[in-house]
């Protein structure tokens, strides 16, 4: 985790100058191509676009709304403030 100010506008999209909070870094690594794609992704808001899971589990569903969450200690941590 690193404060919003220290994430530059290439990794972004926009610099921020005077935001402390603290944001997850995500360093992705190459495209993979799933045999059965999950689908029904919602688009809005974007949270709900994403579900920290395991590739394992990517294979087995092919509905999003049914893929389980496995690192939800991410997203808990994400709701707290830096001093909580």
């Amino acid at each position: 985790m690193l404060p919003r100010n220290q994430i530059s506008e290439q990794q972004a999209g926009k610099a921020d100058p005077a935001n402390t909070e603290l944001y997850y870094l995500f360093q992705l690594g190459r495209p993979l191509q799933l045999a059965n794609p999950v689908t029904r992704v919602p688009h809005r808001p974007i949270r709900n676009t994403m579900k920290l899971t395991t590739l394992h589990l990517l294979e087995q569903y092919q509905l999003f709304r049914n893929l389980p969450v496995t690192y939800l200690q991410a997203f808990a941590a994400s709701k707290q403030k830096p001093d909580e």
